[in-house]
């Protein structure tokens, strides 16, 4: 009887431990890059955004800004006496007039909603030789800081990626174990400069009329 009493309240604290570990563990982790969107780790601070596939040889980053859009900037006060339209919707809806309801709701609405367009893809292109080992990505979700680490030709690299939401930039830290071993092959985005600029343009337009 004295043994299975303290074989319950071993199981009982390796429980309570494993769970408070488990709560304060705020890491997402895999030992692969991601092959798809829907596996890429996200970041982002309001305005932009960035999902990081983590590749070893050649690294993907998808971008995109709050301000990039289709179309072009519109009037936001395009209805002004829109809002003199509820009371008749909601009328309708009461008296379960549903057709009446949809014809006053058009009369509340604005012009077509444009369609919520990607900024790029960012690629960063590494030479190191060898095939990589001990790969390990992760999201650190309490800092807000993914990362990528491996090894390739017995040296450990680590690249760690951040959005800054007070400066509005995306840093990405390269690092090594080696000395003058991080040699990119190129670092090219498919962002037109023209896209950036008028980007950064309106968003400074925003801020300043805000």
């Amino acid at each position: 009887m004295k043994n299975k009493l303290v074989l319950i309240l071993l199981l009982i604290i390796f429980a309570v431990s494993g769970k408070s570990l488990a709560q304060s563990n705020h890491i997402l982790w895999y030992n692969k890059p991601a092959q798809f969107f829907e596996e890429s780790l996200v970041l982002g601070n309001g305005t932009m955004g960035a999902s990081v596939f983590g590749g070893v040889n050649s690294d993907k980053i998808y971008l995109n800004d709050a301000t990039l859009w289709s179309g072009e900037p519109v009037n936001s006060n395009m209805n002004p006496e829109a809002y003199k339209n509820i009371p008749a919707i909601r009328e309708a809806l009461k008296n379960e007039n549903y057709q009446l309801a949809e014809t006053l709701n058009k009369k509340v609405q604005g012009s077509f909603s444009q369609s919520y367009a990607p900024l790029g893809t960012m690629f960063i292109n590494m030479t190191q030789q060898g095939e990589a080992q001990n790969y390990y990505r992760e999201l650190n979700i309490e800092n807000a800081i993914s990362k990528v680490s491996y090894e390739a030709d017995g040296v450990s690299y680590v690249r760690e990626y951040f959005v800054s939401h007070p400066d509005q930039v995306m840093v990405i830290k390269l690092t090594s174990s080696k000395k003058g071993a991080i040699n990119l092959a190129q670092f090219k985005n498919n962002v037109g400069e023209k896209i950036l600029y008028l980007a950064k343009k309106y968003r400074n337009q925003n801020y300043e009329n805000n």
